[in-house]
């Protein structure tokens, strides 16, 4: 799905309100938000570098399609995380 309109602040809010709670996302959970927000075209980078922080402690738990989207929502969004990355890479 593609938003047909692009509401910055609301963008913006619902960063600011996930980044804390990040720490409590599964795998799943990062992975499916990190995808929204490539899916979205959303490039928020203190959400993504969050996003990347919280995954890579619980890197093994990511299935491989997680994995894998993941991957892609870095790479859609040009967000290179060398860390991540190298988390990502024995993984696949």
């Amino acid at each position: 799905a593609i938003l047909p309109f692009s509401d910055e602040p609301l963008r913006t809010a619902l960063s600011a309100s996930a980044m804390p709670r990040l720490r409590e996302f599964d795998a799943q959970d990062l992975a499916s938000t990190s995808w929204s927000c490539a899916k979205l075209l959303f490039s928020h980078e203190p959400l993504l570098t969050s996003i990347s922080s919280a995954a890579i402690p619980r890197i093994e738990q990511f299935a491989p399609q997680a994995l894998g989207n993941t991957a892609w929502a870095c790479s859609t969004r040009q967000f290179l995380d060398e860390p991540l990355g190298d988390a990502i890479s024995p993984e696949s």
